[in-house]
């Protein structure tokens, strides 16, 4: 069979803080290269702030980042959205090192790692991204959907797919999430 087998360690501590230790390896017969790698969250609807430590302002990928400086930047989840002509998954920020979802009283949790990572907070979610073929029949969801991602491939250029530098091999992997409550 072809997957991924994939091992969480939780560690909670008394004052709300969560680390999140993945380890993920693939299995079985893989696709040359694979989208991205990591954890995708359901948040309450309520949590449409964004704040970020990391390349900014706009969406940011692998091979797509040289024009983003590294700086602290704030957005929300409707700002944050990219209205391609095919909708896609969209909004990425690479080499983050950390990031928080609030809502508008300025609760929620903030995200950091032992590393940079990736993250998008999006209104859709990945399966109506999938199917859609027109943004007209994207249907915003009564949550959000926050990405968390390890590695992520670059997303190439019209004409050529992306280079193998910015591609996400299928292979073994361990990363660190931690989520700490922000009140």
């Amino acid at each position: 069979t072809t997957g991924f087998k994939v091992h969480y360690h939780y560690t909670l501590t008394g004052d709300g803080e969560l680390t999140l230790e993945c380890a993920v390896s693939s299995r079985g017969f893989m696709t040359k290269w694979i989208p991205k790698l990591g954890l995708q969250l359901e948040l309450a609807a309520d949590f449409q702030h964004v704040e970020w430590l990391g390349r900014g302002p706009f969406e940011t990928y692998p091979d797509r980042k040289t024009g983003a400086r590294i700086g602290a930047y704030r957005t929300t989840v409707n700002e944050a959205y990219v209205p391609y002509l095919i909708p896609q998954d969209y909004g990425n920020r690479t080499d983050t090192y950390w990031c928080r979802m609030t809502d508008d009283s300025g609760k929620g949790f903030s995200v950091s790692s032992d590393e940079t990572f990736n993250f998008s907070a999006q209104k859709f979610s990945t399966s109506m991204l999938d199917r859609a073929h027109y943004t007209f029949q994207l249907k915003e969801e009564n949550r959000v959907i926050l990405n968390l991602d390890h590695r992520v491939s670059g997303v190439g250029g019209t004409a050529n797919s992306v280079l193998n530098p910015y591609r996400v091999l299928p292979g073994e992997f361990q990363f660190v999430f931690i989520l700490k409550p922000v009140i």
